[in-house]
């Protein structure tokens, strides 16, 4: 029987894109896997998938070093910047997504970074009147979390109002029940100090909800709640949950492919590229 991985290293080529990040189970990435897979899957690519959910990243660090496919994602801080900057090579390039990483290396793409800017989901709920108002934090790791908590600073800086610390809580991760205990253990004490509650991600703001419910909290009467993503567990929670929608859309994962393909090629669109900032 042939050794797969010996001949591809022979080839020099594997067709295949790895794709690296922390939790694929949560509904944002499972759309994000969906769309980089048909994308993958039209420029001809196969496409493996590597998790590094509970600080395991050994995995998706050995198929890095070993170069087990022609080019790699990364969508998430778990992969530490120095060994991003070492293995990225013209043969081996490497796109980062959502962070900005330090680097010379011509290789190593960082695409869809968002600055830090006021949080749309805080601006909503100041416009409407609201003022005391608190934040919950998914996964710590998450690059998506750590620019919505500092969104929100922003905003509320902007805004006058104060941040209370004490209303700022950290779920520990970013599934529903993850939001459901925080609710239960932290928040349902502190209501009476909020008239308002911004989520870094719908999922959690999913478990919150159902929490609420189980405890005859009425929403928005006692306190209005606000998630981002918009995924479609949001349409079935009792009300609706108030959401934000996710601006990367499949126009813009195909975009990515083709990008990274041209550099594959050895042939990077730069102008394409520019699209993805």
């Amino acid at each position: 029987v042939k050794n797969g991985a010996a001949v591809d290293l022979q080839k020099q080529k594997t067709n295949l894109i790895l794709f690296v990040l922390n939790d694929a189970s949560r509904s944002f990435f499972s759309y994000v896997i969906k769309s980089l897979q048909k994308a993958t899957a039209e420029m001809g690519y196969d496409f493996l998938i590597s998790t590094t959910y509970g600080g395991h990243r050994n995995t998706a660090e050995r198929f890095i070093k070993e170069r087990r496919a022609d080019a790699v994602i990364v969508y998430t801080k778990t992969i530490p910047d120095e060994l991003l900057n070492e293995y990225a090579s013209a043969d081996f390039p490497i796109f980062v997504l959502g962070r900005k990483v330090e680097t010379d290396n011509p290789y190593l793409r960082c695409h869809m970074v968002s600055e830090i800017r006021p949080l749309i989901t805080c601006e909503y709920l100041i416009k409407k009147g609201h003022r005391r108002i608190g934040f919950v934090s998914g996964f710590a790791e998450s690059f998506g979390t750590v620019l919505s908590l500092q969104g929100f600073r922003l905003s509320m800086k902007q805004h006058g109002l104060p941040v209370d610390e004490s209303l700022i809580f950290d779920a520990g991760n970013s599934q529903a029940e993850d939001g459901y205990n925080v609710t239960e253990k932290q928040i349902l004490s502190r209501l009476d100090d909020m008239d308002g509650l911004i989520f870094s991600n719908d999922d959690i703001a999913v478990g919150a909800m159902k929490c609420f419910n189980d405890h005859n909290i009425v929403i928005p009467d006692r306190i209005s709640v606000i998630g981002q993503h918009n995924i479609p567990a949001s349409a079935t929670t009792m009300p609706p949950l108030t959401t934000l929608t996710s601006t990367s859309g499949q126009e813009l994962f195909s975009k990515l492919v083709k990008c990274l393909d041209s550099y594959i090629r050895m042939e990077p669109d730069l102008e394409l590229e520019k699209e993805l900032y």
